[in-house]
């Protein structure tokens, strides 16, 4: 490539259109304008300090500590009048299953809340502890904590479940013949009121049993209950009489009742619902409690089921004599501590008390005092003397 071709590409790469020299003078004058501009308003460049915000932030957090305390306070008025209406109640033993709108009413519950209660029942749910019926989204759970010593439901139905089973299943088992056993005697086996009369139903009109398979055949009785029953059916020796009618069947029901204070753990087993473990429990809390004053107090026994109680209650009795009660002005710690109603937060309480001011003059001050609260002292006042 000669020079002057060299000469003249360089002259087309540098050589700029008349748009092109406009835009750089455009340029070039914003550049000056901009730097004149500066230098008479220096402050431009200065960094802006960031806001303090922190007045508006102990501003905001004292109006929330405010209207905090003002929510717990509104909260707290609310609570003391909720409260307020189970200070002249008179509170007894209830199951939530069975209770009747009088019932709850009489407990300090409102419409409201019976209503949910009522409806919840009424579309099928059922209470099966203690602490279900604090699911009634009516009831608060300060007003569920005063009336939770008086529910009528265990604790925990699932607690040692395992334990019980042998009891219910097996223990109560016995040797009986499906033709005369009577109605008790089909009870403590575990079958229900429906499953007895069906089989009083089958004897009634002239059926008998000759042999174990035929108490299979009864449709009311499960396969599980048949293989559970079976080594102890013993059938007796049948007559056969023929050209005769049905023999009617006449049942001696034999019944038995026992009290819960002073029976003994074999006749206790006698019950309905009792078994061994069961009866054993029951004497271990009547010596802890020093005696029962209400039969619903069974529930309170550790492996006490609803169903039991239920089969049992008809054939309890109490004698409210042979109740032990604990002197309040001369007990010591190792004698109230033993009582299942008391805590170790209770015991120290009265003991401080009585330390401090003497002698108790009526039980009521175990209330007045604040030593107990109201629903505790009105299950323990029955074994309580001066």
């Amino acid at each position: 490539m000669s020079y002057s071709a060299i000469k003249k590409v360089f002259s087309d790469f540098f050589i700029t259109t008349n748009v092109l020299q406009t835009s750089y003078l455009t340029f070039v004058i914003l550049v000056v304008i901009y730097e004149i501009f500066i230098s008479f308003n220096p402050q431009i460049l200065v960094e802006i300090e960031p806001l303090n915000t922190t007045e508006f932030e102990e501003e905001i957090a004292h109006f929330q500590k405010n209207l905090k305390k003002k929510s717990e306070k509104y909260q707290q008025t609310n609570l003391q009048a909720d409260l307020e209406k189970f200070k002249n109640v008179k509170f007894f033993n209830f199951n939530p299953n069975l209770a009747t709108e009088k019932e709850f009413l009489s407990l300090g519950l409102t419409q409201k809340q019976v209503r949910s209660i009522l409806n919840y029942r009424n579309k099928g749910g059922k209470f099966k502890v203690k602490d279900d019926f604090s699911k009634i989204y009516t009831l608060p759970q300060e007003e569920f904590q005063v009336l939770r010593p008086y529910i009528d439901l265990p604790e925990n139905l699932e607690k040692n479940k395992e334990k019980f089973t042998e009891e219910l299943i097996e223990i109560e088992l016995f040797n009986f013949d499906p033709n005369t056993a009577t109605e008790n005697d089909l009870m403590r086996l575990g079958l229900s009121p429906k499953q007895i009369q069906t089989i009083q139903n089958y004897l009634s009109k002239g059926g008998k049993f000759k042999a174990k398979e035929d108490f299979k055949k009864m449709y009311a009785i499960s396969l599980e209950q048949y293989q559970q029953l079976e080594p102890y059916i013993v059938i007796s020796a049948i007559s056969s009489q023929t050209n005769s009618k049905p023999e009617q069947v006449t049942y001696e029901k034999t019944i038995f009742y026992a009290d819960l204070n002073t029976s003994s753990e074999e006749e206790l087993i006698k019950i309905a619902g009792i078994g061994k473990f069961s009866a054993k429990k029951i004497i271990e809390y009547r010596n802890q409690l020093g005696g029962f004053i209400k039969i619903e107090q069974l529930m309170e026994v550790n492996g006490m089921f609803e169903n039991n109680f239920i089969k049992a209650k008809p054939f309890l009795t109490i004698d409210l004599t042979k109740v032990k009660k604990i002197n309040l002005n001369l007990a010591d710690f190792t004698e109230l501590i033993k009582h299942p109603y008391l805590e170790k937060e209770d015991v120290d309480k009265i003991l401080k008390y009585r330390n401090k001011k003497g002698k108790f003059t009526h039980l009521e001050q175990l209330v007045e005092k604040e030593i107990l609260p109201q629903t505790l002292f009105l299950k323990l006042k029955p074994y309580l003397k001066l």
